[in-house]
């Protein structure tokens, strides 16, 4: 959204100052926005941050990888970042590629991003605090798939049994979100059965049991009940 602010500053500005009507309290407040240079500047360099390194490094997290094969990427990440904290220039290179190999799809429009700068000692400024923070929490993130981590050379053996794990954590984003709605909806409804709902419905069940024949749907739901309510007593128990 920022990137998108920045790059129709000027388009904005005209916009408004040229309009008939008074401009009302927000288009004032986005004017004197866009006449300091300061929070321009700090506008620039989060768009700057997003084009040149949030964005190309969830590029790579959404590929669907294990999280173990993301490890170059998280190595990557940290030690590019440490060249950026040391001289933030590096991010107006429109030729710098933070992970080389993988150069991102970002538009004509929002690479007007990195047009001629506000205030360049300012956003210098911001580029390597904002880049020193992300490091820091980088390294934290990171920590086990870096150097001395434990999952910086894995064992053979690690490495398939962590085959199914995730590099990101969109699914449970998403399960999340299906959780608010549920209580959304029915406000009073209890986990147990939201965790039941969202189960059939994710796992595709309904579409599964359709496939069987009448007397299989009937075994199967019979079972199902069954075990239904031994685990609504080991509920009741806890």
């Amino acid at each position: 959204m920022l990137v998108v602010l920045f790059c129709l500053k000027d388009l904005l500005t005209s916009y408004i100052t040229s309009s008939k009507e008074k401009p009302n309290f927000m288009l004032t407040s986005i004017l004197q926005l866009f006449e300091n240079e300061v929070i321009t500047a700090i506008i620039q360099s989060i768009g700057i941050i997003y084009i040149k390194i949030t964005a190309p490094y969830f590029s790579l997290a959404s590929q669907n990888k294990p999280a173990l094969e993301m490890a170059t990427t998280y190595n990557t990440l940290v030690d590019e970042l440490e060249k950026i904290v040391k001289n933030p220039a590096l991010l107006l290179d429109t030729e710098y590629i933070m992970f080389p190999g993988h150069p991102s799809e970002i538009s004509t429009f929002n690479m007007a991003v990195l047009k001629p700068l506000v205030a360049y000692s300012t956003v210098i400024e911001c580029l390597g605090q904002m880049a020193l923070s992300i490091l820091s929490k980088c390294r934290k993130f990171f920590t086990n798939y870096l150097p001395g981590g434990k999952y910086h050379n894995p064992s053979l053996k690690t490495i398939n049994e962590s085959s199914t794990c995730p590099s990101n954590n969109i699914s449970l984003e998403r399960m999340m979100g299906q959780l608010d709605r549920q209580k959304t909806i029915s406000p009073n409804i209890s986990l147990t059965t939201i965790n039941a709902k969202l189960m059939l419905k994710n796992n595709k069940t309904m579409a599964w049991l359709g496939e069987k024949n009448e007397e299989d749907k009937s075994i199967i739901m019979a079972q199902a009940r069954k075990d239904a309510e031994i685990l609504k007593e080991k509920i009741y128990c806890r």
